[in-house]
Order: structure tokens, then C-alpha cells, then sequence
């Protein structure tokens, strides 16, 4: 979209995104951050704690869409804007403005957000180049089975970048540390021809500013909520 080639825009794909993006936020008053999934959130709590004007932008109704139920999106949502951080729902972005650097971001809507630095973590895309040139099956990132087998059975695939078929949801492709290290312990006893280790019921968890989120499951719908305690009171 407009502007997204200027300076300061941030992206968190490895390390030393991560060291240039701590370096520029020293320096920033104002911090846009795109995207209201695990990314986006830590992003902006960070920026929050360290004292920065910070709103995140998300284009769905609710926080974490795709991961939690539709109480746990409120508790966050309220979670971050106690702490000072703006949320702004179902709202999306149409550009960046600035003149070599970014200094503002330009919503849908028409309202213009100041920005000194600009978080966008709106999910991934997984590299499958390599797998593919290999001739490996590509369905939404490299195919595999429960051994991490790809379709080409002497090349093994683990991580982010892999779909496997889960017994009762179907094609999933699951990004968290856990099933990484997980599924590459079954790679390597595959490689080793030995049995491999059960991989369980996949679980996650993540920080933002004091709050830990954990889970375990695969958020594909419910039959009933139960809640112990008091949300506000967190």
C-alpha cells in the first residue's frame, strides 16, 4: 500500500528486526502498531511499558481473532487500554504517510494517526521456495505426515513452514515454538529410524506487559464458556 517502503515501518521476522526495531523506539514518541494478534500485542505492550504514545490498529471486530474466544479478546482489549495503549477495532489501515521516513499512518476511515515508528504483524507467509523447487507438496506451506515425512520421503520438514493433517481438525499448519521443537524431535527420529517421541495436545502461551496467556488446544469453536473470577480485577 502507500508508503509502505518508508523507513521505520518495523517488521519482527528474526533478531536483528528485533535490534533495530528496540533501537528506534528509544527515540519515538508516537508508535502505530498494525495488527492485534500475539505480535502486534507484545509489540505494544512493550512500547507502552517503555513510556511511548501507543495504538493498535486491527481490522477485525476483536483482539486475537483467530486464537481465543471472544471473552478473552475483551479482556485484552480492556487489558491494554488500562495500561494506556489505544485499540482501535475493526478499523484498517489505507497508507503511510511521510517524506523518506514515516510519520503517520492513514486509516480507512480517513482519520490520520501520528507515528514515529510503525509495528506491522499481520501474520506470516511461509517460505516454501526451497521446498518447492525440490519438488516437495505445497498446500499453504510444506505438507507432511504425522513422521514429518514430506511428499518426497527422504526429506523431512518441522516448524512454522509445515501443514500436517491433525486427526479431528483437519490440515493445520501451527505457528508456536512449542510445535516447533516438538515436531523436530520427530523429524530427527525419523532421520534415525528410531520411534518417535509423542508430540501431545498442542499447547501455546505468551506474555503481554504482566499478563501471561496460556492455552492449550486448538481454538475451532465451543459449546460452553466458563469463567472463574473477576476480569476487571484481572
Amino acid at each position: 500500500m502507500p508508503g509502505s517502503d518508508l523507513a521505520g515501518i518495523h517488521y519482527l521476522r528474526d533478531v536483528d528486526d528485533a535490534a533495530a526495531l528496540r533501537t528506534e523506539l528509544r527515540a519515538a514518541g508516537n508508535v502505530v502498531v498494525v495488527g492485534g494478534g500475539f505480535v502486534g500485542l507484545e509489540a505494544a505492550a512493550a512500547a507502552t511499558a517503555a513510556g511511548k504514545h501507543v495504538t493498535v490498529v486491527e481490522a477485525a471486530e476483536r483482539l486475537l481473532p483467530r486464537a481465543v474466544a471472544p471473552e478473552m479478546s475483551e479482556f485484552y482489549a480492556a487489558a491494554h487500554r488500562r495500561r494506556g495503549t489505544k485499540v482501535l477495532l475493526d478499523t484498517a489501515v489505507a497508507g503511510f504517510g511521510g517524506d523518506g521516513r514515516v510519520d503517520s499512518v492513514e486509516l480507512c476511515d480517513g482519520h490520520v494517526l501520528p507515528a514515529d515508528v510503525v509495528v506491522v504483524g499481520i501474520g506470516l507467509v511461509p517460505h516454501t521456495e526451497l521446498a518447492e523447487s525440490l519438488g516437495l507438496e505445497c498446500v499453504g506451506g510444506i505438507v507432511v505426515d504425522e513422521l514429518a515425512h514430506t511428499s518426497v520421503p527422504s526429506i523431512v520438514a518441522a516448524g512454522d513452514c509445515t501443514v500436517t493433517a491433525h486427526p479431528e481438525h483437519g490440515a493445520l499448519r501451527l505457528e508456536s515454538v512449542q510445535n516447533a521443537i516438538a515436531q523436530a524431535k520427530v523429524a530427527a527420529a525419523t532421520l534415525l529410524d528410531v520411534e518417535p517421541p509423542s508430540t501431545g495436545v498442542p499447547w501455546f502461551w505468551f506474555d503481554q506487559a504482566d499478563l501471561r496467556l496460556q492455552m492449550a488446544g486448538i481454538n475451532t469453536g465451543y459449546d460452553q464458556v466458563v469463567l472463574r473470577g473477576e476480569p476487571a480485577s484481572e
